[in-house]
């Protein structure tokens, strides 16, 4: 999964949340800064330490790509937009033109699209 980051990004961060394999060490053997937390605390933990690490050293973008292999590394680039140009907080969207469903069942499917339309319209 690293290893599909594409060249064009700076700096790759991995969040090791309590692993009990060697996920982390290969990771950081590609080259990528590699953030402990000790334990496993859950995805929300994981995800505000990344932000946290990248808030602390001062990163101007921050993509967040999950390790299942739902969301692409390659698609990276398309949320690196100038800074000048991008709100403060930007979100993806697998529902929107261009959105991908790779290796989705069909009833998380469903339920993520029922999800996001709920809460679309509150």
């Amino acid at each position: 999964m690293v290893r599909a980051v594409p060249d064009s990004v700076e700096t790759t961060v991995v969040v090791d949340d309590g692993s009990t394999d060697d996920t982390a060490d290969h990771a950081k053997r590609a080259g990528t800064t590699v953030v402990r937390s000790g334990a496993n605390r859950g995805v929300g933990a994981a995800i505000r330490s990344g932000i946290d690490h990248a808030i602390e050293h001062g990163y101007d973008i921050v993509v967040i790509v999950l390790g299942g292999g739902k969301t692409p590394p390659g698609q990276i680039p398309v949320f690196s937009i100038p800074s000048s140009k991008a709100k403060p907080n930007s979100q993806g969207s697998r529902y929107l033109q261009g959105g991908e469903y790779l290796r989705m069942p069909w009833r998380r499917k469903l339920g993520t699209r029922g999800y996001t339309t709920q809460h679309c319209f509150e």
